[in-house]
């Protein structure tokens, strides 16, 4: 049998046992989960083969949403989660005692399954959203997950587009999760199941990242701010190409101590560095 903790997770999630028979399958091994039915007997075979348990149970949570994976898009992570929580707490701060004002916003690049847009939507009741990802199919996923948390149509548009290619108008915020993975790297094998244009990119990783820090500022507004998502071992370089391309920069650990993000304010609205 697989790991007891994935079955457990398995069986709890997607098939809503209680946890009296899931105990018995557990303490039961091999033998037992063989009179299992097909159906679960086939999920256990997909977590013994490597794929990741968010795609056998096909969805996970993300700051309280439900974020289907029927499409298989890029997983979300509990580090991703965490800035964006950071994100939503200093918004939810800075609107108390305030009137409401004009909506707020937001572009999501690189939005794959659009856990991050989507999350904002639901605790952000003053923002109108833009989800961007080059790959239709991740939109039409993003859409899914839009309809199955109750998001307004109105309050959102769905743009096929590379980066800001495809993008018009400027933005209060923009939230990125970009490809950063060095595809010539070591990895997790997991992420052979995950879509590698979401994953990898050229130049150690660097390339996507490089690509947005200088295309980013004509679609800003001078007061907007970028939150930016990078592998632990990119931000001496996000903040080197940051600075080279004229913005203001700070970066955040996740909740495990690691550089995970950066937020980017043009120098012109009068941050320092």
């Amino acid at each position: 049998m697989h790991d007891p903790q994935e079955v457990r997770w398995l069986l709890q999630d997607k098939y809503h046992w209680p946890e009296a028979q899931i105990r018995q399958v557990l303490a039961g091994g091999k033998e037992l989960s063989a009179s299992l039915p097909n159906e679960i007997q086939e999920d256990i075979h997909r977590l013994e083969n490597g794929e990741p348990l968010a795609y056998v149970i096909g969805w996970v949570e993300f700051l309280d949403c439900r974020i289907d994976l029927s499409l298989h898009p890029l997983i979300p992570r509990p580090e991703t989660e965490y800035w964006v929580e950071q994100f939503l707490r200093e918004r939810q701060e800075a609107r108390k005692g305030t009137q409401p004002g004009e909506e707020l916003r937001v572009l999501d690049l690189c939005c794959g399954s659009g856990c991050i847009g989507l999350a904002v939507l639901k605790h952000l009741p003053d923002v109108s959203l833009t989800f961007v990802d080059v790959d239709p199919q991740m939109l039409a996923q993003t859409e899914k997950n839009a309809v199955l948390n109750g998001i307004p149509g109105d309050r959102y548009q769905c743009i096929a587009s590379d980066l800001f290619s495809g993008v018009s108008g400027q933005f209060d915020v923009i939230l990125a999760n970009p490809p950063y993975v060095n595809p010539f790297g070591s990895f997790s094998p997991t992420l052979a199941y995950e879509p590698k244009r979401a994953i990898f990119a050229q130049k150690e990783g660097f390339e996507v990242i490089e690509k947005i820090i200088f295309q980013a500022k004509e679609h800003l507004k001078i007061e907007g701010e970028m939150w930016l998502e990078f592998a632990h071992d990119q931000a001496e370089r996000v903040l080197e190409v940051a600075r080279q391309a004229g913005w203001s920069v700070r970066v955040f650990h996740d909740q495990f101590g690691r550089d995970r993000y950066a937020v980017l304010r043009s120098k012109e609205a009068g941050e320092t560095k």
